[in-house]
């Protein structure tokens, strides 16, 4: 009798372990029809971490018949394990959801994202802002699949920096990254630094949404594509809500807005921006010219960037250097 109850209790733990449940984007959907002839539904689900693909069995299967691209499904099925480089999962439920708190970055798929460790220094960023309104400001704004896939996956702008894909959040990481670390800052007033900083450009969906020009973005477009988020967190804490407002608002002519003082945040903020984006201006020129240059031109905004040569401290080109090597070995 002891020895059937423990081997039916590993047993049990044996099949517990195969059991995957989890929160996924949908990627893809299809209806298919098995060899044997049993209907199934195909999904191929992702988020920030993995890629499973799932077979939702008709006769085994509670949840909807159809599901669309970039929803958000709770599963629950058992891993099969197969000769294939993604998991597949059969699945015995699914739901779909509308993710909350931290579930909102974590179900971003991970290969819609131009640099996928962008994705997790995100969520790390986030997890380190000690202010719980501040954090579910952040939750909340990209709780909105229409906000956060192209803020993850489009460029900062045309030219001249961050113009990659995914170049947007990549810049925005970098900036919020700056001011997190800035050591003169207070943790309240760090905080509303780095959400400032993260979301200082999130205006420029609207221009690619709406077709205008990147170019002609103004700090009005962040405010309008934040507004719900923002009015929950006037509810919860109204003056970190009115303390990003001064913030995004800070170009904006004073007779329109009333902001009459510049916080030191703002300050930050605005040196992390110009930090970040001639950093990626000075690598982009140097990626595009001659190993020896140690000064280039922007072709756009005429602004000169200089790095130190390295071991060689000469302007001179490398094929006259190298007819100086040879004439000193041929004296030798």
């Amino acid at each position: 009798m002891i020895d059937s109850d423990v081997k039916q209790l590993a047993e049990s733990n044996t099949n517990a372990t195969n059991i995957t449940e989890g929160l996924f984007t949908v990627c893809d959907s299809e209806f298919r029809t098995s060899m044997n002839q049993g209907d199934y539904i195909r999904l191929s689900l992702e988020n920030a971490y993995k890629r499973v693909v799932c077979n939702c069995w008709m006769n085994n299967y509670s949840g909807p018949l159809r599901f669309n691209a970039n929803e958000v499904v709770m599963i629950t099925g058992k891993e099969k394990k197969l000769n294939s480089p993604n998991e597949t999962v059969d699945v015995y439920s699914a739901d779909v959801v509308t993710p909350t708190r931290k579930d909102a970055l974590t179900t971003i798929p991970e290969s819609l994202v131009g640099h996928s460790e962008d994705l997790h220094r995100l969520i790390d960023l986030v997890e380190s802002i000690c202010s719980d309104e501040l954090r579910g400001f952040i939750y909340e704004v990209f709780s909105s699949r229409e906000f956060a896939l192209p803020f993850c996956t489009i460029a900062a702008t045309h030219n001249p920096h961050h113009s990659i894909e995914g170049g947007l959040l990549k810049h925005s990481l970098e900036c919020a990254e700056i001011v997190a670390d800035c050591p003169y800052l207070d943790i309240i007033d760090r905080d509303i630094g780095t959400v400032a900083a993260l979301f200082h450009d999130a205006g420029i969906i609207l221009p690619r949404k709406m077709g205008r020009n990147a170019c002609h973005i103004k700090m009005i477009d962040t405010l309008k594509v934040l507004h719900w988020p923002l009015l929950g967190l006037d509810h919860d804490c109204p003056n970190f809500g009115k303390a990003l407002r001064d913030i995004w608002s800070l170009n904006k002519p004073i007779k329109h807005w009333g902001y009459k003082e510049k916080m030191p945040i703002a300050t930050v903020v605005q040196m992390a921006n110009r930090i970040s984006t001639e950093l990626d201006m000075q690598k982009q020129l140097f990626s595009a010219v001659e190993p020896w240059r140690n000064n280039v031109k922007h072709p756009i905004t005429d602004q000169r960037f200089w790095r130190q040569s390295g071991i060689s401290t000469s302007n001179s080109e490398p094929e006259i250097e190298q007819a100086c090597l040879m004439e000193l070995q041929n004296d030798r």
